[in-house]
């Protein structure tokens, strides 16, 4: 069943990390069976996400990565989290149904969602914009943007999601 799988794969990823010397801490409420893809776990010191088959990717989230997804609402707010890639200097990138979470280490975590985080992917992402500055801001009057190494990607209501080099990344401070 669904249940059994889910728990399977969430045991076999406690037994990794335990092998690795981390410990989630005991089981704080029930495994949620999200949809027919999609479970997860809370524990005290972390969740695990997986799917609903054996050979489903299994992820823990846990620390600052934890700490930020809390903020944005756990599952409800950021949904599944799907696949961390760690790129050189340590720079953790999260991605989750609903987004990214970017984590460098000892010196901040950031949080960009869809559709700006699709925006900076799909025009080149960390290649060529490099990675968020900030977390993503919403204005009282609906413009969404976020701050990169090498550029802003912004998003309102008339335009849509578009991204600017650099050079108009200075322009933020009239909005």
């Amino acid at each position: 069943s669904t249940h059994s799988v889910c728990t399977d794969n969430i045991n076999a990823k406690v037994a990794q990390l335990a092998s690795q010397g981390i410990n989630l801490g005991a089981k704080s409420g029930q495994l949620n069976v999200v949809s027919a893809s999609f479970c997860w776990q809370a524990f005290k010191s972390g969740r695990i996400h997986t799917g609903t088959t054996s050979t489903s990717a299994t992820v823990a989230i846990t620390g600052t990565v934890l700490s930020k997804f809390a903020s944005l609402g756990y599952e409800a707010g950021f949904g599944q989290a799907l696949a961390p890639v760690t790129d050189p200097g340590g720079i953790q990138r999260w991605r989750f149904r609903n987004g990214y979470i970017v984590v460098r280490p000892s010196y901040w975590t950031r949080a960009i969602r869809n559709p700006l985080s699709s925006q900076w992917v799909t025009a080149g992402g960390v290649a060529r914009f490099g990675y968020p500055t900030g977390d993503q801001v919403t204005t009282p009057s609906g413009v969404s943007y976020s701050r990169l190494d090498n550029g802003l990607v912004l998003r309102t209501n008339e335009l849509g999601e578009w991204i600017e080099q650099t050079a108009g990344a200075g322009r933020i401070a009239a909005i």
